[in-house]
């Protein structure tokens, strides 16, 4: 089920696209949120209400543009994907400066919309596993897999260390980790590291790729051990 934004500053155009979605995709569709101007769109993102699945943007805005937009939007959520839509042709070259999965020319055609709402899809399945969400007080927050070094658990909140920063949320290791995939190992009470992040496995720890030592438990030494030995099989 996927979160759906539509941003266009012509409402009956809008309008006129979410009905071709739900004609589309109706029994995928979570939500729709409709947006008629770049600042509308800039205040949802500020509050993170819900993670944004796909975005169609309407590319002239008026006194915004839907390319700088929606790369204000992949900042947040990398996995989103992007429909542009536009009446101009001059648009055609710089869409490229943004990633996107598909351009189309005003006016909307249905089946030209349901190919791009096809090949979206798609790409989220293939995208899945390799986000993840954490839900707080703020709203959600998107953190791309390979960025994160390790979670550590703080009481009865978890700490996702990553490249970008520190980011901290409630809950428990064995719920996050159907939500992560294998080359994430869980190595003692409070730790699951990134094996990609690991740069040397001791006898009693994991040196990480940021600097830091993280310890491996007895309980878990000879699954992680295992686990290691088959990430290394399936990098070489």
């Amino acid at each position: 089920m996927y979160n759906i934004f539509i941003c266009d500053d012509n409402k009956e155009i809008a309008d006129s696209i979410k009905s071709k979605v739900l004609n589309s995709m109706s029994n995928n569709i979570k939500h729709i949120t409709m947006f008629n101007s770049a600042f509308e769109l800039r205040s949802e993102l500020k509050s993170r209400k819900r993670p944004i699945d796909i975005v169609i943007m309407d590319i002239d805005l008026g006194d915004a543009n839907g390319i700088d937009l929606s790369g204000e939007i992949l900042e947040l959520y990398p996995c989103a994907q992007i429909i542009f839509v536009s009446g101009y042709d001059k648009y055609y070259t710089k869409v490229y400066n943004v990633e996107h999965i598909y351009f189309i020319k005003k006016p909307v055609n249905t089946g030209e919309l349901k190919a791009a709402l096809v090949k979206a899809e798609k790409k989220l399945l293939e995208s899945k596993r390799e986000v993840f969400y954490i839900k707080t007080k703020k709203g959600y927050t998107c953190i791309c897999l390979n960025t994160i070094y390790y979670f550590e658990k703080d009481r009865r909140k978890i700490v996702a260390v990553t490249s970008n920063g520190r980011y901290s949320f409630f809950g428990k290791f064995d719920e996050i980790m159907d939500k992560l995939n294998n080359k994430f190992i869980r190595c003692h009470n409070s730790y699951v590291i990134n094996l990609n992040a690991v740069e040397t496995m001791a006898l009693k720890h994991f040196e990480m790729s940021n600097g830091v030592n993280i310890p491996i438990s007895k309980t878990y030494k000879n699954e992680v051990q295992e686990s290691f030995m088959d990430f290394i099989e399936d990098i070489v």
